[in-house]
Order: structure tokens, then C-alpha cells, then sequence
């Protein structure tokens, strides 16, 4: 019977484990106070779908400037365009963000729009947007969750 016990409490313990390694693969996600590339225009409509992020280092070559960009402090976000030409729609959306193992939640408090827009800028009144996080190799994906 002690035996039994033994074993009982073994497995349990070594269950624990693999319950949280199943909860939390890999490393945790870190966006807090960085930069990166975004694979086009981001938060800027609901119907977003998803959308891809990579690494970004800032170089002497401008033209590696050029594009879309996501900025992450501790709880704030913040997008950016730019392009070589002034000819063009710079769009900017700002707002919070909650990060919770791999799904980030977007409130998006401000669009703003600059140049040759065919849109006003905004600012959304309860502009949530769900999105499940996926590693790629040189990145993360977004895509959204329907709830």
C-alpha cells in the first residue's frame, strides 16, 4: 500500500509538469520596448484578418526605413509607415495592448492619418482586436480569433 502511495504521488508530481510545459511552450513572447517590421498595414481596420512581424534593425541604408513598422513599450503600441516619396497616405495606430501566453489583445485608441488619404483620421470608441500569436522563423504571425 505505501508503495502504491509512492507511486501515486510520483506520477502527480511528474503530471504537474508536463501540464505547465503544455501550457507555456517554448520561451515566453517579448514585445515590451521593441521595434519591428510589419508585413503591411496593421490595426488599422476590423477586418484585419492577421498579419506578420520581424525583426528589425535599424541600418545606415535608409531605404531599410521605408514600410510599415510596430513599436511595443511595457503597454502601449504604436504603428508607423513610411515611404521614400511624400506622395503617399502615412497612417499611424496607437493604443494598449495585453499580452497573455500566445494571444495579445489590441485597443486600438487612435488612428491617425496624414498626406494623400482617401479616410479621415479616428478614434475608435471600444476597438478591441484578439489575436492568436504564432513563432515563425524569422518572426511571429498574428491572426485574428472570431469570438
Amino acid at each position: 500500500m505505501k508503495q502504491l502511495a509512492i507511486l501515486l504521488s510520483l506520477y502527480l508530481f511528474s503530471s504537474s509538469f508536463v501540464t505547465e510545459k503544455e501550457q507555456h511552450p517554448g520561451h515566453p513572447i517579448k514585445l515590451a520596448n521593441t521595434t519591428w517590421k510589419v508585413n503591411g498595414k496593421c490595426l488599422e481596420s476590423e477586418d484585419q484578418s492577421s498579419f506578420s512581424i520581424t525583426s528589425y534593425v535599424e541600418t545606415k541604408d535608409i531605404s531599410s526605413r521605408w514600410g510599415y513598422s510596430i513599436s511595443f513599450t511595457e503597454k502601449t503600441f504604436s504603428t508607423s509607415y513610411s515611404a521614400p516619396c511624400g506622395n503617399d497616405c502615412f497612417t499611424s495606430v496607437s493604443g494598449t495592448y495585453e499580452l497573455t501566453d500566445n494571444e495579445i489583445l489590441f485597443c486600438v485608441k487612435n488612428i491617425s492619418r496624414n498626406g494623400f488619404c482617401s479616410q479621415e483620421s479616428e478614434t475608435p470608441k471600444m476597438s478591441y482586436r484578439l489575436f492568436k500569436i504564432t513563432e515563425t522563423k524569422n518572426g511571429l504571425t498574428f491572426v485574428k480569433i472570431s469570438k
